[in-house]
């Protein structure tokens, strides 16, 4: 094995790992769910660092990756940073992850979404859809 790294090879693999989880924002989001990344995280940012972490983490020329709002900062084992753009997918999706977390936190989100992809196209979630009873009628 050489005793140089590749960074274009590296940033190659690493392109290949989030082109992996999918072609569009919601295919993104269901990857990361199935694949159990998720937890407390709070921005995309922190997903996304704990996968790449995880998918590349065993590979000893990375020591760590760190994701930011358009670009992956891979640093290898002899601290060289490999900064690649991240696909268009991941990058909407998140876009549209911050922004639901971002309602969240401010009050204007109703519940959250346990165990489930965040959506992310314009259709209602059936999970925000609530049935509104009055206990004051009866019903005969």
């Amino acid at each position: 094995m050489p005793k140089f790294i590749s960074r274009r090879k590296l940033a190659e693999d690493a392109d290949s790992v989030l082109s992996d989880l999918g072609t569009s924002a919601e295919e993104v989001a269901s990857s990361l769910v199935k694949y159990g990344v998720g937890g407390g995280a709070e921005t995309s940012s922190d997903l996304l660092t704990l996968y790449l972490n995880a998918v590349m983490g065993g590979d000893r020329r990375v020591r760590l990756v760190e994701v930011t709002d358009d670009e992956a900062q891979i640093w290898t084992a002899n601290s060289q940073a490999v900064a690649l753009a991240l696909p268009k997918p991941v990058v909407e999706f998140m876009f549209i992850f911050d922004a639901e977390q971002s309602c969240f936190k401010s009050g204007t989100a109703s519940e959250t979404r346990e165990g489930k992809a965040p959506p992310v196209s314009g259709e209602p979630d059936e999970s925000s859809e609530h049935t509104v009873r009055n206990d004051d009628s009866t019903d005969q």
